[in-house]
């Protein structure tokens, strides 16, 4: 059986608003019936058996979003309802390690799908906490609050040469043009990676453990030593009453600490938990559980919409063109019945929806959201009228350079749009291009789609592999040079008619070279310039491509380099009929003289 004292303080200090969440409670077989969850009830002080839970957790809303104070909370409330849904007594430590595992993903999902997606809106939290089961810690942590962990025994006195042992990694860009931002976040993107976007660690307890819980708000501001220091007292008379007394005051020492933190400077909010333990004798689809629907004909009605055409009908997904009850024209998009149990593929089709629904830009594809109250999993978008860039190809191709930059720049301009909204494509690719006859484009299905933040993620090629950057096979970071990867590959395709790398070049680039066979050996009228664009724009290091959309679309713009066709070329490729006219010409002459006056020996 364990003794659990806790103590918190948490205050807005310099800001306007206090941002951040706590949570600290015990969670057993009563508590999935408790419908008020408090993050933190009244009671400090708890005897835990060893069949019970405890967990203990803190959230900082990101200031950079709508609502930060909101996201903390729904963080804090998400994992602790997920935690207490699963629950079990007795029951091995691999089922906890799965249990908290699940409860990251519900948290993030909760942020990431919101409660409605009818007004979607940005929700971003870090959350860092432990959750004590059979005495074991199991800690989580994602974002760039901290955890530490002392050990004191009783009689000990605490000096300042004591360490103490943080537990957690910041999860926080250390160099590039991100450097200091964070890197991992909840509510950032749909899917999380192990180790990768967060923390997972499952440790022994000791005696007499103390475990403090702070954000970046206190630790940047006080080094580990102060906090030896500002601890000395306090601990050293708590070792003390531990062999008389389990009922410890542990406010004290947080309020010590976030103090001593606004003093030094701190500007931000301020918040710290303190644990002291001592030993006496579910997922997207339970959030919203929401039904493939049927598959549907001409003439059907559902949802408020009537169906007047069937566009596609996949192993995947269907598409159906739609009408609404005003006559407006849509796009249905479903799930295959297939996936109905697929919480991956269920989770990977609502982040498309989320994605669709934070734009609104003429150059993408427009999503609207579902009708209020429905049950059903299912995409409404605009319906565009016009043909695929594929299409345009097959019959157009290959096209000029004032073609092509026409169309780049265009989507260009689309990506860029969803760069600043700190999103990469990750499937560009001709097929996902729609032109419409006023020349306008729409770049559409961003099911591929991934945060810009989570640039170290080791996900596997998400789009077609003809388009994909070579750091999507390795553990490179990916960033917006990788959309401008997929894009050189298509301005390619549109000059040539080819496509500049194979899949298994692709794959299997890493530390040897990535060759592409040269413009004018596709299409001798291209000019010459255009081979160092792309040279740039295809290399295998995303270091030497371009860093920017701007700067690709300028290099690519044929106005901006109307000398340098004559000056680069040598003269046999400049004017190749006319050098072969005045070699026959020489040739020709040389042989008349030779004639004329023959060698005499």
């Amino acid at each position: 059986m364990l003794h659990i004292n806790t103590g918190w303080c948490s205050l807005a200090g310099k800001k306007s608003e206090n941002q951040d969440s706590l949570l600290a409670r015990p969670i057993d077989s009563l508590t999935q019936s408790n419908d008020s969850l408090d993050l933190l009830p009244a009671k400090q002080s708890h005897i835990l058996p060893s069949d019970h839970w405890f967990l203990a957790a803190l959230a900082d809303g990101v200031s950079a979003c709508q609502s930060p104070k909101q996201a903390s909370l729904q963080a804090s409330q998400a994992i602790l309802t997920s935690l207490s849904q699963q629950y079990q007594p007795e029951l091995d430590s691999s089922f906890v390690t799965n249990a908290v595992a699940q409860a990251i993903q519900q948290a993030n999902d909760t942020l990431y799908f919101g409660a409605s997606l009818q007004q979607p809106l940005v929700y971003l939290s870090t959350l860092s906490g432990v959750l004590i089961a059979q005495s074991q810690l199991h800690m989580f942590h994602c974002g760039d609050s901290r955890i530490y962990r002392l050990s004191l025994p009783p009689a000990q006195q605490l000096t300042e040469s004591v360490l103490f042992e943080q537990l957690t990694e910041d999860h926080r860009h250390t160099k590039g043009r991100f450097k200091g931002a964070l890197a991992a976040v909840l509510g950032a993107d749909a899917n999380l990676t192990l180790q990768v976007d967060w923390q997972y660690a499952r440790l022994a307890l000791k005696p007499h453990d103390f475990l403090l819980l702070m954000t970046d708000g206190v630790y940047e501001y006080l080094n580990q030593p102060e906090m030896a220091v500002l601890l000395q007292a306090v601990l050293t008379q708590t070792s003390q009453q531990m062999a008389a007394d389990f009922n410890l005051d542990l406010n004290a020492v947080c309020q010590k600490l976030c103090q001593a933190a606004l003093e030094n400077g701190s500007r931000d909010n301020v918040t710290c938990m303190v644990l002291c333990v001592q030993e006496t004798a579910q997922t997207v689809s339970q959030q919203q559980r929401l039904q493939v629907p049927p598959v549907l004909v001409v003439g059907a009605t559902f949802e408020g919409f009537t169906i007047t055409d069937i566009l596609q009908n996949t192993a995947r997904s269907c598409l159906y063109a739609a009408t609404t009850a005003q006559g407006e024209r849509r796009v249905i998009k479903t799930l295959s019945a297939y996936f109905e149990d697929d919480a991956e593929g269920i989770r990977q089709f609502l982040k498309e929806e989320k994605i669709g629904l934070s734009f609104n830009h003429d150059s993408l594809l427009k999503f609207y959201p579902r009708s209020p109250g429905s049950t059903y999993l299912y995409h409404v978008t605009e319906f565009c009228k016009g043909i695929t860039l594929r299409a345009f190809m097959d019959t157009h191709g290959p096209l000029s350079i004032e073609q092509t930059h026409a169309i780049i720049y265009k989507i260009g301009l689309a990506l860029r749009v969803m760069h600043r909204n700190y999103f990469l494509h990750q499937d560009l690719k001709p097929e996902n291009v729609i032109l419409n006859e006023q020349g306008l484009l729409k770049l559409i299905d961003f099911g591929s789609a991934g945060s810009l933040l989570n640039t170290k993620s080791n996900a596997p090629p998400a789009g077609d592999l003809h388009y994909t950057a070579p750091e999507y096979y390795g553990d490179a970071p990916k960033g917006i040079y990788s959309d401008l990867f997929s894009l050189a590959v298509m301005t390619y395709e549109l000059l040539t008619g080819q496509r500049p790398f194979t899949i298994k070049q692709l794959a299997h680039a890493q530390g040897q070279e990535l060759t592409f066979n040269q413009l004018s050996n596709a299409q001798p009228q291209l000019p010459f310039w255009l081979n160092d664009v792309l040279i740039r724009a295809l290399h295998l290091e995303y270091r030497s491509r371009y860093q920017s959309l701007g700067e690709f679309m300028s290099d690519l713009d044929p106005a901006h380099h109307q000398q340098d066709d004559t000056r680069t070329l040598p003269l046999f490729e400049r004017y190749p009929v006319l050098m072969w006219q005045i070699t026959s010409g020489v040739l020709l002459l040389l042989l008349m003289v030779a004639l004329a006056y023959p060698h005499r020996s």
